[in-house]
């Protein structure tokens, strides 16, 4: 250290690169194994609901990746999480499990059809078994276990009546058969009421109402 013989100021350099200031602009990004959630997509997360809500609860094989985020998002709110891809598939109507690992993998690879599937859980991982899809039409929403999520019977739309055609709505339940995401078997997890079977069906305000374009729009849980 130098001595100063008279008054003066002393000048010196400090080098604090090396340190990564706690706030909350702070952008941290993770990497990991979750049981849910898009597969090889930058999804930006701000907080620790959102992260389970996007990424699903932590289990003995992901808890490490999870809670290492969670530390983080408790002095940040900035933080990129990507899913690693793994050997899970997604869940099918058919039992035979298939990729698709992102809304961009399946508008690429799947926007034409998913084969014999009618429907497929909307990511990779074991947690697409609990899901279940339960459709009703006019012939059979009276005896159907979900017509009390709806005021009434699904019938023709205004768009079919208008071209004379008849009985083209469908009622739609996501239903979580196991209790897995939502803590309670048999749980309604989505409802999609008056959809139509009609490809080309609008509604009044010229948006679609073609049950597979509003399913893949809309749902969190299937294709």
């Amino acid at each position: 250290m130098a001595f100063q013989l008279s008054p003066g100021v002393s000048v010196s350099e400090v080098d604090l690169t090396t340190v990564v200031p706690a706030v909350a602009t702070t952008i941290g990004g993770l990497a990991g194994q979750f049981v849910w959630g898009p597969v090889e997509e930058i999804i930006s997360i701000s907080n620790e609901i959102q992260l389970a809500d996007r990424f699903g609860k932590p289990d003995s094989n992901t808890f490490q990746y999870f809670f290492t985020a969670s530390n983080f998002l408790s002095y940040g709110s900035n933080l990129r999480v990507v899913r690693a891809n793994s050997a899970s598939l997604n869940a099918t109507t058919s039992g035979v499990g298939r990729l698709v690992k992102n809304s961009s993998d399946y508008e690429q690879n799947n926007s034409t059809g998913t084969g014999s599937d009618d429907f497929v859980a909307k990511y990779p991982g074991a947690l697409g078994n609990a899901i279940r899809v339960s459709i009703s039409d006019s012939n059979t929403h009276s005896t159907w276990a979900y017509s009390g999520n709806f005021d009434s019977a699904p019938a023709t739309s205004d768009y079919v009546l208008a071209k004379t055609g008849t009985n083209d709505e469908l009622h739609i339940v996501v239903v979580d058969s196991t209790g897995d995401i939502s803590g309670t078997a048999n749980t309604v997890l989505e409802r999609f009421g008056y959809l139509s079977k009609a490809s080309d069906a609008k509604n009044s305000d010229g948006s679609t109402n073609y049950y597979k374009d509003v399913i893949n729009s809309s749902s969190k849980y299937v294709w």
